[in-house]
């Protein structure tokens, strides 16, 4: 079970309702209203399981008790595995989940006592104290085995309240390293540094005319300091500061006497600390995960498998707002309404999961592929269609309803060898369509 949340942002007046509300905006619009729908999803289908709508500034920390409450009262049964980003970390999320007799897999964040005990785990794996556990890719004909991550796992006791009563279990801590992880983050770095390195020269260019000049310093460390900040790089470059003087002679005219003017400007001289980037570099790609089944129903491996699958929940999120069910944009005023229509569009997001995986699955076990669903490549084969492809091989269909004196016809267009192979692949019968030309309408009066 995969858990996670999205926000939907609306052209709506928040005053005077409950559900629409300003927040942390995922859709980077913070100036619009929006709500929150947070999904629990079967995995590895992707279905959503369940649906619950709230307010746009509710913090995701406390949606994730709820819709494992209802999950419960929907299966019915314990020992489930729920998997969520770091947001689902809170330890009363995971006591609560502990004490239901069901399972998490969660990465921590970096922050607080969290950041300290990353650093002291990933050291220990770089001075060769742990023995690292290779992760490879999930077999995938015609292709080599690909290292996907490396990592070594300890235990800690963790106790927390639970509705009064005290809980007790242990927890396995992963320590992982992703190398495409840290090829991305050493990218974000190199990017940010280049960023950074330009605003802050910037800030102290050469005198010339339209070139704001700083004559004091406190002013000029400020924007240096919100720069820094802005990139997070404060301890990756190495600042100093030059007192350039100007001195020019002005001399005497009139009543005016001969004298000296001194210009004073400060100029910003910026190097990188390699040493401080090369240690950087070194923990770049580690995060921690915890959980707390036991190795021999899940080990290191299987768990990194199953948390990489975040994608999937990320594409129902797509779906859901975007094509093919277009939540947005939304013209619904009533909250009830708007609920409504939230929930029938999660019925439709269950089809085209379902249909995609059910699909997947016809053509794993048969071990080929599925030709004829990209435009003007019909030899390209695909062992994971979408639904949406799927669909759209059925762009063609036409019924046809010809009325004549007498009597009704009713013709629908053959199907091609492409759609009898989809229909195959779902279990579907073909006679879903041959019917509708078989029965003709009964004869008008």
């Amino acid at each position: 079970m995969r858990l996670d949340s999205t926000t939907v942002s609306l052209y709506h007046d928040p005053e005077g309702t409950d559900l629409i509300r300003h927040g942390h905006s995922k859709d980077h619009r913070p100036d619009l209203a929006q709500l929150k729908v947070m999904l629990a999803t079967l995995d590895p289908l992707g279905a959503p399981l369940v649906t619950q709508i709230v307010p746009g500034n509710r913090a995701d920390d406390d949606l994730y008790v709820p819709a494992i409450d209802e999950a419960h009262a929907v299966l019915e049964q314990r020992g489930l595995l729920y998997i969520g980003d770091s947001k689902m970390e809170a330890l009363h999320t995971r006591a609560h989940i502990v004490a239901g007799g069901d399972y998490y897999l969660t990465p921590l964040s970096r922050k607080g006592s969290q950041g300290e005990l990353l650093a002291e785990l990933v050291q220990a794996a770089l001075a060769g104290e742990q023995e690292l556990v290779d992760v490879y890719r999930q077999p995938v004909v015609g292709q080599e085995p690909k290292l996907i991550a490396q990592g070594y796992e300890t235990s800690r006791i963790q106790t927390a309240l639970v509705a009064d009563e005290v809980v007790e279990w242990t927890e396995r801590v992963l320590v992982i390293y992703s190398p495409t992880l840290a090829q991305s983050a050493y990218r974000g770095l190199q990017s940010r540094l280049q960023r950074a390195e330009e605003k802050l020269l910037a800030l102290t260019p050469a005198p010339g005319r339209g070139k704001r000049q700083y004559d004091e310093l406190p002013p000029l460390q400020a924007k240096v300091d919100a720069v820094l900040q802005r990139y997070r790089v404060a301890d990756l470059l190495q600042l100093t500061y030059e007192r350039q003087v100007n001195r020019r002679q002005v001399r005497k005219y009139k009543d005016r006497l001969a004298r000296t003017e001194e210009k004073v400007r400060y100029q910003l001289h910026l190097s990188r600390d390699e040493a401080a980037i090369a240690a950087q570099y070194r923990t770049m790609g580690w995060r921690l995960v915890v959980l707390n089944a036991p190795a021999e129903r899940l080990s290191l491996a299987q768990a990194v498998h199953a948390y990489r699958g975040a994608p999937n929940i990320e594409r129902n999120f797509s779906r859901l707002k975007g094509r093919p069910l277009g939540l947005r944009p939304v013209y619904l005023q009533r909250e009830d309404h708007l609920k409504g229509l939230v929930r029938l569009l999660s019925l439709a997001l269950r089809i085209l999961t379902l249909s995609e995986f059910v699909v997947r699955r016809s053509l794993a076990a048969e071990n080929e592929g599925l030709a004829g669903l990209y435009p003007g490549n019909p030899k390209q084969q695909t062992r994971r269609p979408t639904t949406e492809r799927l669909l759209a091989a059925f762009k063609n269909i036409t019924l046809s309803l010809v009325q004549l004196p007498g009597q009704n016809i009713v013709h629908i267009t053959p199907l091609t060898p492409l759609q009898c192979r989809i229909l195959a692949l779902l279990d579907l019968p073909i006679s879903i369509y041959a019917d509708l030309a078989a029965n003709t309408l009964p004869n008008p009066p």
